[in-house]
């Protein structure tokens, strides 16, 4: 069975955690890992994490006893070097996600490969209360080949829609 880490870094994420787990938690796939760590929350992030850490084994609070402020670039490389695993999702504390999004994008490449490699998807667009502001952030040509210059001008891979693999992590 294919093992998947979700890498999710917090700050100060109280209003929209615990909606963000519950889509997690709600996920078609069930054999994943969700591994947080926390950046220094002034608010009530840390106690949220830890309540649900409580609630699910598979719930991991990686540094409830050492919270320091390292910045979001160290704090998700330190996620992805916490735990092994054949393939991690990045993950924002202000996402909700599909129930299929891991199921799905398995599908598409959840093979085991000497190869590193990165999966992304689309994304929709939402306010705070989770209204539609945009469907989708590309514009989709069918399946084309991409051109080089839309990839340069416009941000085409956002975090919180990628999945790369062990290898691709080593790398």
């Amino acid at each position: 069975m294919v093992t998947v880490n979700i890498l999710l870094s917090t700050y100060n994420g109280e209003k929209y955690l615990s909606d963000q787990i519950e889509s997690i938690l709600n996920q078609t796939f069930k054999g994943w890992t969700l591994l947080i760590r926390d950046d220094d929350s002034s608010d009530s992030t840390a106690e949220i994490i830890k309540g649900y850490e409580s609630k699910d084994a598979r719930i991991k609070f990686i540094n409830k006893n050492k919270i320091e402020n390292i910045g979001i670039h160290k704090s998700f490389k330190s996620l992805a070097k916490f735990s092994d695993a054949d393939w991690y999702f990045l993950c924002d504390q202000d996402d909700v996600w599909l129930p299929n999004k891991i199921e799905n994008m398995l599908n598409y490449t959840g093979e085991k490969s000497e190869e590193a490699k990165l999966v992304y998807s689309d994304l929709t667009t939402v306010d705070s209360n989770l209204n539609i502001i945009s469907e989708r952030i590309r514009n989709s040509k069918g399946h084309e080949a991409p051109i080089l210059k839309d990839y340069l001008l416009q941000p085409t891979v956002t975090g919180c829609a990628v999945m790369f693999n062990r290898n691709l992590r080593n790398y």
